[in-house]
């Protein structure tokens, strides 16, 4: 129960970028105590398994995130671990499902695959499109899957020296992270918009 309890600020902790203590309290204190208890459901019969298995299901994704993040190449192995769970338990939750195609274009970026990360950020678009998703009527999950959509489309543009429209996309990137609650991709944001109002000779703005 204990294990679970932490597992419910792990979001949390990754709105405010902190990835070092998610992973910790991943491998020490939340992923060990769940995974025998998923091997062995006898262990403790008054814990829901829907709930533990859902559980053990995003703790998953979110230790891939901190791993991505962080650019530790452990995160492809995590990810493939994960990949493997919804394809065996034939998961159909898309927004996980995209979460999880999310985390591999970071790690593509990272590795400079820019075009196989770029595929998947169009893979997402579609999904927005084809369930008529604005930011308007959008809930938590999805609020999440744009905001780490608009980190990797910004940051692929970034290393590709593609700065057409760049402003505009990182204020408006910057709006939404603040108003859904993510303090860190909010200040990545706006720390490159500084960057490109200074690049621009627009240092006032820069500081602000």
């Amino acid at each position: 129960e204990t294990a679970l309890i932490t597992a419910s600020k792990l979001p949390a902790l990754l709105n405010i970028g902190n990835c070092g203590e998610v992973i910790n309290l991943i491998d020490n204190d939340i992923l060990p105590i769940i995974n025998s208890h998923v091997s062995n459901p006898r262990l403790n019969k008054s814990l829901p398994m829907e709930f533990l298995y859902d559980t053990w299901v995003n703790v998953h994704l979110e230790l891939a995130i901190a791993l991505a993040v962080q650019g530790s190449n452990r995160a492809s192995d995590v990810l493939n671990t994960l990949l493997k769970i919804i394809e065996k338990h034939r998961i159909k939750d898309e927004k996980l499902i995209y979460k999880a195609k999310l985390t591999q274009a970071w790690i593509y970026s990272v590795k400079g695959n820019y075009n196989d990360s770029n595929e998947i950020l169009n893979q997402v678009k579609s999904f927005f499109d084809r369930e008529h998703i604005s930011i308007d009527n959008m809930n938590f999950e999805h609020t999440d899957i744009l905001n780490y959509y608009n980190l990797i489309q910004i940051m692929n543009k970034f290393h590709k020296k593609d700065y057409d429209n760049i402003q505009e996309s990182l204020f408006e990137a910057s709006i939404i992270a603040s108003d859904t609650g993510n303090e860190y991709l909010k200040n990545i944001f706006k720390t490159l918009l500084g960057k490109i109002f200074y690049e621009n000779k627009q240092a006032k703005h820069a500081i602000e």
